[in-house]
């Protein structure tokens, strides 16, 4: 079958966004094609697979900092010391 570029583009970035997903393997599991079709679609050092990844790191940033208000504001000392461990550092 073939593709347009410009289609499953559009495509990956919807998906990413409307489905949150973190992962190449995801982007092209979920558009419903092979591995090797999308990297011929989207060499490495493109401009549209620079866009995805960071389509995709949006969406890991954006959830990291929803995790760690979750547990910002917890009351349990569990999700307390889970926040402490990601904040600390060796100082």
């Amino acid at each position: 079958m073939a593709y347009k570029t410009e289609d499953l583009y559009k495509k990956a970035i919807d998906a990413i966004k409307s489905n949150n997903l973190f992962f190449l393997t995801d982007v092209y599991s979920y558009l419903g094609i092979s591995h090797d079709t999308f990297y011929k679609h989207f060499p490495l050092e493109s401009e549209k697979m620079d866009a995805i990844k960071e389509a995709i790191e949006k969406n890991k940033a954006r959830t990291k900092i929803s995790i760690r208000s979750k547990l910002h504001s917890s009351t349990s000392p569990t999700g307390l010391l889970a926040l402490y461990k990601l904040i600390c550092t060796p100082d």
